[in-house]
């Protein structure tokens, strides 16, 4: 059976780690100078020729401080101890939907812009597993470059590890680039789709007017809010649209 890799944050989860640690972290340890400074660090690693960098938090933080003459900042793991991981950041269809696809045959990847060490550590605290994990630093790349999914064959000893494989996430400008730049087949979901939109059938939507647009409107403000890549110079075009997991069972 093929391969399904899965965005972590807005996909699986309602960004568990910005909401219960880094809310909370630069709340109690970062002045709003510095919450833009580290936004801007990270947007400038992303651009860079070494944009794994731009998603190693601790390193973001040491560098802005070390250049605002700033308290170091805490250790995020070490902070992220002594949060609070609600269960509601685990959206109700994750569960159910991965249990389906699984019992269909379909080989379950992580694929996340998250570094696997920091990850690793959210999934824990849902008690969900993934037999690969796609992340900066475990396969040297990150969402949108297409290395990001080829990934996949070294990761997996598998040269037909590409063949059907579907990427799934919620940000264009990541993840259905990086599925739309490595040659395969990626799938948005819209938690916020409007419900006049969810009554067109999945199948008509990546060609419906509605959606062509709203596509142009989202991965622009997701270039500005998240930073622009060199691989993000196409519009990214999904092969499937969906508003939750559950829907994706009904194209694969």
């Amino acid at each position: 059976m093929p391969w399904i890799s899965f965005d972590l944050d807005g996909t699986l989860l309602d960004w568990p780690f910005g909401r219960a640690v880094f809310q909370r972290l630069r709340q109690e340890h970062a002045t709003p100078e510095l919450h833009e400074a580290f936004r801007l660090e990270y947007q400038t690693r992303f651009a860079s020729d070494n944009p794994v960098a731009a998603f190693d938090w601790d390193d973001v933080h040491d560098a802005v401080t070390t250049r605002f003459h700033a308290p170091t900042m805490p250790r995020v793991l070490e902070f992220a101890a002594d949060c609070h991981w609600d269960s509601a950041y685990l959206y109700s269809d994750t569960q159910k939907a991965l249990e389906k696809l699984d019992a269909r045959g379909w080989l379950l990847a992580l694929g996340t812009n998250g570094l696997a060490k920091y990850q690793t550590y959210v999934l824990e605290q849902y008690e969900m597993e993934f037999p690969i994990i796609l992340a900066p630093d475990t396969t040297g790349f990150v969402k949108p470059q297409a290395g990001f999914l080829h990934a996949l064959i070294t990761l997996t000893e598998d040269p037909d590890a590409l063949e059907g494989l579907v990427h799934v996430g919620d940000l264009l400008s990541h993840d259905i680039a990086c599925a739309n730049n490595a040659g395969v087949r990626g799938a948005w979901i819209w938690r916020q789709m409007p419900a006049a939109l969810q009554n067109i059938p999945i199948l008509e939507r990546t060609n419906h007017p509605e959606f062509v647009a709203a596509i142009t409107t989202h991965w622009q403000a997701e270039l500005l809010e998240h930073g622009a890549f060199s691989e993000n110079e196409k519009e990214p075009k999904p092969d499937f649209i969906i508003c939750t997991l559950l829907e994706l069972l009904e194209v694969l």
